[in-house]
C-alpha cells in the first residue's frame, strides 16, 4: 500500500475500524499545488486516525487524509515533484481507527 497516516497527538488508536474507497482521476496537479477529495466513511468521526492509500504508484506525490466531518473523509494529493503530474485514475482507499479512552 502506498500512502500516509494521518492521527490526532495523544491518543492510543486500536479501536474500531472503518473502511470506504473510490475511484477518482485527479486533474493535473501544479508543482506546489495540492488537490482534494471526498470518500464517504459511514460512522467516521472528528479526531479519528486516518490511513490513506491508493492501487498506483504515487509519482513522488504526498497522499494525507483527514476526518473533515461526519461520515466524510478527504485525501489530499500533494505534488512538491518540481514539475506538472498528471496521475491519472486511481482506486483510493482510507481506513479510520476510532481513539481509545485514555
Amino acid at each position: 500500500l502506498l500512502g500516509q497516516i494521518s492521527c490526532p497527538m495523544n491518543q492510543h488508536y486500536v479501536g474500531e475500524t472503518l473502511h470506504g474507497e473510490a475511484t477518482w482521476n485527479p486533474p493535473s496537479i501544479a508543482n506546489g499545488a495540492s488537490t482534494l477529495f471526498t470518500i464517504t466513511v459511514g460512522g467516521a468521526e472528528l479526531g479519528n486516525c486516518v490511513f490513506a492509500s491508493c492501487d498506483t504508484n504515487l509519482a513522488g506525490l504526498s497522499l494525507t487524509g483527514y476526518v473533515s466531518s461526519a461520515n466524510a473523509v478527504v485525501i489530499v494529493l500533494t505534488n512538491n515533484t518540481g514539475a506538472a503530474v498528471d496521475f491519472g485514475s486511481s482506486t483510493f482507499r482510507v481506513i479510520t481507527t476510532k481513539p481509545l479512552p485514555l
